[in-house]
This record gives C-alpha cells, structure tokens and sequence, in this order.
C-alpha cells in the first residue's frame, strides 16, 4: 500500500516521512522509517 501511496502522491509520503523525523525523538526505529519511505519515493 505504501509503495502505491509513492506513486499516487508523493508529496503526502515525504511530509509523514519528514513528521516522523521531526517527532522520532531517541528511537533509531524511527529514522530507519522515515528513510525506507523516502528510499520509496526515489524509485
């Protein structure tokens, strides 16, 4: 679902990414999500 979210639109896919790095605090996790997601926009 969230590779067809990349296609569809985009740009709602960088901004949850860029949410979740504003709000990851100490989790490692979080910055592993958020570039998994971005890692999706670029293909």
């Amino acid at each position: 679902m969230t590779n067809a979210l990349a296609e569809v639109n985009p740009g709602l896919l960088r901004r949850v990414a860029n949410q979740i790095r504003l709000n990851r605090g100490e989790s490692p996790v979080y910055a592993q999500v958020a570039d998994t997601l971005e890692q999706m926009l670029m293909q």
